[in-house]
């Protein structure tokens, strides 16, 4: 984001007010001060058009200007020295406060990335001064001819009309962009809300004012957003248009408790203007007030915004409606989020979802998206923007832990999810392993998408899988028990009937008889890494006979 303020829009004669306006002081002392730091400044000052006759807050002011217009159209540097040189051989030094006052301008200088912006006041202080000055007494004076002065009035606005041009955006050449310094990005809430204006639209009810104000108490208690993010302290103006200090104070409760002290830098307002019945002008007071302010929270901005015309064009509305709160943001170097409401229609790109012409999301610098399914406490925000990293992240909501909680990445938190759901079936089945048609009946789902969850969950390891059997994984690898050539019918002993391995109670097949003692199979011995503790945790086989349920193969 510049770190200049953004070019002021093109004046119009309609858009200067008739009442004389007195000159800016602050604005021609920036001015004079960047032109005596920066050579490059002085190339964009004569562009604009300036000249000395636009300075009047001081007497000195048109001299000190003059003298750096001469400098500069020698090719000489414009510095307090050369200033003061060319200034003291017209004797005017002194008049003009001497070499203190040129220091004084040189030393309060801002960063000159800044001078086009306060150039631009001056010369529109100028031009408003002089359409002021227009009618004078020229119609109170009954000597004085009527169509005279009207000409003279007309021929006058048209000197002014071609001014007017000249206050209109400064390009910058590629050489001077390369070597042009900005400062860093100034974020409210770090990679997810910069200086500017961003919208924030989720379906009604869907807890869009819940973690608005818990960016708000975080960023006002210099304490932890969304429950992971760490944020910088300051001033923060909240603009709960819909739920009235009652419920924020009911909320904040819950949120950080009563016995917490409150952070005295948020700033409640239950009701403001519309932006067009006073509510910009009195934003704009208040952040006056209160600089350093890190961000504006306007819940709801249809509360605020300006109505539709019956027969205007909606794109431009809407796009006007977001664009004055940009010029405040950019202006007061803060970030204001904009709380709104999504469209009932779906589409494929998550920015159709914020209500209206996407003149909303055009004017925006970011657009944040909240879905969430009615009775579920998990949500995902999408969001994307100009200095904002496109994503879709996981959010769960928990009063305990502030409200929404950031969990990461949406796609990766879904597929937790879902393997966390079918490891707590494991779990509940344990000791006995599940099909995926359990899995299907279980958790509801196609049975494809039983398959597809469970075959990546154990090429992953995360459970083990035998002919179409799943289970948790073990320590213990053992191999399915196989038959032996044995023959146990006719009390023939060929050397040993049960291979036992160490710490295995061996099978007792001489006290068996008849049907059971055909049906025993002796194991072979275990061809894995084994530990004793998982190895005596195995079923004793005289047990296993009866027990339809139990599968081999499974560490249980």
């Amino acid at each position: 984001m510049s770190a200049s303020p953004r070019a002021r829009p093109e004046l119009t004669l309609a858009s200067i007010p008739a009442p004389s306006i007195a000159p800016s002081l602050a604005m021609e002392q920036a001015t004079l001060g960047c032109l005596l730091i920066s050579k490059p400044a002085v190339a964009k000052v004569i562009k604009l058009g300036l000249i000395p006759d636009d300075f009047k807050a001081a007497l000195a002011h048109p001299r000190i200007f003059a003298a750096m217009l001469e400098l500069a159209d020698r090719g000489e540097p414009v510095d307090p020295l050369s200033v003061a040189e060319t200034l003291h051989n017209k004797g005017q030094l002194e008049s003009s406060g001497g070499r203190p006052y040129l220091t004084s301008l040189y030393e309060g200088a801002s960063t000159p990335s800044h001078v086009e912006w306060y150039a631009q006041r001056v010369l529109e202080f100028a031009v408003r001064r002089q359409l002021a000055s227009f009618t004078g007494d020229k119609f109170t004076n009954g000597s004085c001819d009527p169509a005279a002065s009207i000409d003279q009035m007309l021929a006058q606005l048209q000197s002014v009309r071609k001014r007017l041009h000249t206050v209109a955006p400064v390009g910058i050449t590629a050489a001077e962009l390369q070597s042009k310094e900005f400062r860093p990005i100034r974020w409210a809430i770090d990679t997810f809300i910069a200086e500017g204006c961003s919208i924030f639209v989720g379906p009604e009810k869907a807890g869009k004012s819940w973690l608005a104000l818990n960016l708000s108490l975080a960023v006002a208690s210099g304490g932890i957003a969304l429950g992971i993010i760490p944020v910088e302290r300051g001033p923060v103006l909240h603009l709960a248009l819909e739920d009235g200090e009652r419920r924020i104070k009911s909320r904040i409760g819950e949120m950080i408790g009563h016995d917490t002290p409150w952070p005295e830098l948020l700033t409640i307002f239950a009701e403001w203007p519309r932006m067009d019945q006073g509510g910009y002008s009195q934003l704009d007071a208040w952040l006056k007030e209160h600089p350093g302010t890190r961000l504006v929270v306007v819940d709801l901005f249809a509360r605020v915004r300006p109505p539709a015309t019956r027969n205007g064009d909606r794109y431009a509305e809407d796009y006007a409606a977001v664009a004055q709160f940009k010029t405040l943001a950019d202006k007061h170097n803060c970030a204001i989020l904009l709380i709104h409401h999504t469209n009932r229609g779906k589409s494929d790109d998550f920015v159709d979802a914020v209500s209206g012409t996407r003149g909303l999301g055009g004017a925006a610098d970011a657009t944040l998206v909240l879905q969430r399914l009615r009775t579920q406490n998990a949500g995902v925000l999408k969001l994307t923007g100009r200095d904002v990293e496109e994503r879709e992240l996981a959010l769960t909501f928990d009063l305990n832990a502030g409200g929404w909680v950031l969990q990461g990445d949406a796609a990766q938190f879904e597929r937790t999810r879902e393997q966390n759901e079918i490891l707590e079936l494991l779990i509940e089945a344990y000791p006995k392993p599940l099909t995926a048609k359990d899995v299907t009946t279980a958790l509801n789902i196609k049975s494809g998408t039983a398959r597809q969850r469970l075959s990546r969950m154990a090429l992953k390891g995360l459970l083990a899988a035998n002919d179409g059997w799943y289970a948790l994984p073990g320590e213990t690898h053992v191999t399915p028990v196989t038959p032996v050539t044995t023959d146990l019918s006719a009390g023939t002993n060929h050397g040993s009937e049960c291979v036992t391995p160490p710490g295995v109670t061996p099978c007792n097949t001489h006290a068996l008889s008849g049907p059971q003692r055909n049906a025993v199979t002796p194991v072979t011995p275990v061809t894995g890494t084994t530990h004793a503790t998982n190895v005596t945790a195995l079923p004793d086989l005289t047990e296993a006979i009866n027990d339809e349920d139990w599968r081999p193969g499974y560490a249980r």
